[in-house]
């Protein structure tokens, strides 16, 4: 799955669940699933992937990147109960389970 099929499909996923929940412009949503689909498909290579689930990690890292937007600090304090969290520092984590059966585990 390449970047420019990828990005259309997970900014309207994005559009969708982030909602009413938030505020997010169209071009925010196009760059952030942008950003998005390039880290997956750097990180995916040359396995192979179905559209589906490489569709799933963007959706993930794209959420991820949004969040971080929100926080940039690092500490994300939205949830309805205020308790502060700490985000991740890599916006690939979520995506990892989804593509480690595709893409292996890193091991020689």
């Amino acid at each position: 799955m390449d970047i420019q099929t990828l990005t259309p499909r997970i900014a309207r996923r994005l559009e969708a669940n982030i909602g009413d929940t938030a505020t997010l412009a169209p071009q925010d949503a196009t760059q952030i699933a942008a950003d998005a689909a390039r880290l997956v498909t750097d990180y995916i290579g040359t396995a192979t992937v179905p559209e589906e689930v490489a569709e799933l990690a963007g959706l993930q890292v794209a959420r991820e990147l949004h969040t971080q937007m929100q926080a940039p600090g690092g500490i994300y304090s939205g949830f309805a109960d205020g308790a502060p969290v700490r985000l991740a520092r890599d916006p690939l984590k979520p995506a990892y389970p989804l593509l480690a059966s595709y893409v292996g585990g890193g091991f020689a």
